[in-house]
């Protein structure tokens, strides 16, 4: 009975693990991370430069600007690595897209399209892409499960400071207000 038990508490423990490492995924399969934000007495021409602006300050890839519709598309690489100590090597990289579309008073993200590329040695000791790429929904990694696991983890934390950081810079910042010169007081 004890025995039973302590597998039932294993069992439970690990469930829940399981689902916290879960990435957010759409009806398609593929993992996307988006959301729909409201900002409120901001139009949609101040969001859209606001988010050009993130954009070109994160140094991302600019595929597609138009601000009539309202939509931004990026590009961007994130670099994985094996350790995160000073002997740290790159393991390769993550590319994947950007998409900011802004309607008035709203805006929607959407990070997606993660395709990774393995890096090796070269003889010259750079590390440098090899052929062939893998999804990051793809669950098959023989050989380096944990690994894999350590990238998709690296690249989990790296968009949600994406988020943040595109959160903070598309808040709305209510104007100062203009001092007036008041009229000297005799004293």
């Amino acid at each position: 009975m004890k025995k039973l038990l302590f597998l039932f508490f294993i069992l439970c423990i690990h469930q829940v693990q399981a689902q916290k490492n879960k990435n957010p995924s759409d009806s398609t399969k593929k993992i996307v991370f988006t959301e729909i934000v409201k900002v409120d007495s901001t139009n949609r021409f101040e969001l859209y430069r606001k988010a050009a602006k993130w954009i070109e300050s994160q140094k991302f890839e600019i595929i597609e600007e138009d601000q009539i519709a309202g939509k931004l598309l990026a590009k961007n690489k994130i670099i994985v690595y094996t350790d995160r100590s000073v002997l740290a090597k790159p393991n390769g990289e993550f590319n994947h897209d950007v998409l900011i579309e802004i309607k008035e008073g709203k805006y929607r993200y959407s990070f997606s399209n993660f395709i990774f590329t393995y890096y090796k040695q070269d003889r010259n000791l750079k590390y440098v892409p090899v052929k062939g790429k893998k999804p990051m929904e793809d669950t098959n990694a023989p050989g380096w499960k944990k690994q894999w696991a350590k990238n998709k983890m690296q690249v989990t934390a790296e968009i949600n400071n994406h988020i943040i950081n595109l959160r903070e810079a598309m808040k709305y910042v209510a104007p100062k207000p203009v001092a007036t010169p008041k009229a000297k007081e005799e004293w």
